[in-house]
């Protein structure tokens, strides 16, 4: 796909953020900024655009969503999305992103309250469950907008580990019940794990070495899963083997690797991978 003429974006963008910046208190117009910031999102995620056809608006309708809770779920997720999104383009959004709109701490909320929607039990009424069903993929997409925002990181700084940890947590809790959300799970934190820049050291502390051992001492027969294992030890051995941490002391790093090693070498994790290798192997 091709980029769109420059003139199309400067015209339909002022359009759309127009029409998001609304802040009637009626739900039809909380429909219509929901459907603006949504296809804003869409843009987005294709295109390069100017940050000063966009950055402004979006940073006061976060803010004042964080102030007055004004947006829908899926309205406030998608303002997020194109934030983050467009980060991985322009670094001088970092900042922006992490420490002025604080995006960590606002993911943990938002992912915490989806939770508990997703949790309500099926029985409930119809418009209960289609709330319930809104609620997993807009959580959905909040896993897609937290493993761009690892896999664009330039630094680390030991608050990112935070929402790791919730994640970690989350996937136990969704593994018998949600599949396809354990498997977007299972999948952001191979890829997270492959970005150098997300210390080792981290994916211990947060419970996500445990939550890949117990899934493969399950045998799990999801084809998907079983992948996101595979990749995610074979880049996990490489990086402890070649201490590839950058900045990690190396008393810290010995301890790590002993630990992690062990705990691998107890249940067979290395004979394990070479078996998926050479499935994997015969089947591409």
């Amino acid at each position: 796909m091709g980029d769109p003429p420059k003139e199309f974006l400067t015209i339909c963008v002022p359009c759309l953020l127009k029409v998001a910046l609304n802040r009637k208190e009626d739900k039809d117009i909380q429909k219509e900024v929901e459907m603006a910031l949504l296809a804003l999102s869409s843009i987005y995620d294709h295109y390069e655009i100017e940050r000063e056809l966009y950055l402004n608006e979006i940073k006061e309708i976060i803010k004042y969503h964080q102030e007055h809770r004004n947006l829908t779920r899926l309205a406030y997720q998608s303002a997020w999305g194109l934030l983050v999104n467009q980060s991985r383009i322009n670094r001088s959004l970092d900042d922006v992103v992490i420490n002025e709109l604080h995006f960590v701490r606002d993911a943990a909320r938002e992912l915490g309250e989806l939770t508990k929607c997703v949790n309500l039990k099926r029985e409930e009424k119809t418009e209960e469950i289609r709330q319930m069903n809104e609620a997993e993929t807009i959580m959905m997409k909040w896993i897609k907008t937290v493993e761009a925002f690892y896999l664009h990181l330039r630094s680390w700084k030991e608050e990112y580990a935070e929402l790791i940890s919730y994640l970690a947590k989350l996937a136990r809790a969704m593994r018998e019940s949600e599949r396809e959300i354990y498997r977007s799970l299972t999948s952001a934190f191979q890829l997270i794990s492959t970005w150098k820049i997300f210390r080792i050291d981290a994916m211990r502390k947060c419970g996500v070495v445990d939550l890949f051992l117990e899934e493969i001492q399950q045998n799990t027969s999801d084809d998907m899963i079983t992948y996101d294992c595979m990749m995610f030890y074979r880049v996990f051995s490489r990086r402890l083997r070649e201490n590839d941490d950058e900045g990690y002391s190396e008393v810290g790093w010995e301890e790590t690797k002993r630990e992690v090693l062990q705990k691998m070498e107890e249940i067979g994790c290395e004979d394990i991978i070479t078996s998926f290798q050479k499935i994997y192997a015969s089947i591409l």
